[in-house]
C-alpha cells in the first residue's frame, strides 16, 4: 500500500469516526431533550422569558468524546448552563463534570452549574444576575 492510500484510509477512517461521534451524540441529545428535568424545563421557560438566544441539550465534540451542556447560551455570551441533580454527587460524575467543564473552557465558554433544587424555585431575575455574573467572570466555573 502507498503512502496516498495509507493517507487516504486514515482521513476515511477519521471521517467515519466522526460520523460515529455525531450521530452518538445526536441521539443522546434527543433522548435529553424527551426526558428534561423539572429544573431544566423551568430555566428553558427563564431564558426564553429574559429574551436570551439558548441552545437546549446542546451537543459538542471533545477529541474521541462528546458533550451535552443542558443549555449554550452563543457570542456575545458563550456561557454553558449545567443544570445538576443528585447523581452529580457521585465520583464518576464529578469526574466527568471536571472534564466537561474543562472542555467548555477550552472553547472559551464561561460555565454556569445550578443545582436541579436552585433551578426548580429559582426566579426570573435570580437567573437573570447569575448569568450576569457568570458572563462577567474569568472564564472560570460559577455556581449558583
Amino acid at each position: 500500500m502507498s503512502n496516498d492510500q495509507r493517507s487516504l484510509t486514515n482521513e476515511t477512517r477519521a471521517r467515519v469516526e466522526m460520523r460515529v461521534k455525531q450521530s452518538l451524540c445526536s441521539k443522546r441529545r434527543a433522548a435529553l431533550l424527551e426526558h428534561q428535568t423539572i429544573g431544566e424545563l423551568r430555566v428553558a421557560v427563564l431564558l426564553g422569558s429574559l429574551g436570551e438566544r439558548f441552545i437546549a441539550q446542546k451537543g459538542f465534540i471533545a477529541g474521541d468524546d462528546f458533550c451535552i451542556a443542558d443549555f449554550y447560551l452563543p457570542s456575545p455570551r458563550r456561557l454553558v448552563v449545567e443544570i445538576d441533580g443528585p447523581s452529580h454527587q457521585a465520583e464518576r460524575q464529578i469526574v466527568r463534570d471536571r472534564f466537561k467543564d474543562a472542555y467548555y473552557r477550552s472553547r472559551r465558554c464561561r460555565v454556569l452549574r445550578i443545582t436541579e433544587a436552585t433551578a426548580r424555585t429559582i426566579t426570573e431575575d435570580e437567573l437573570a444576575q447569575q448569568i450576569t455574573v457568570a458572563a462577567a467572570s474569568p472564564r472560570n466555573l460559577h455556581q449558583a
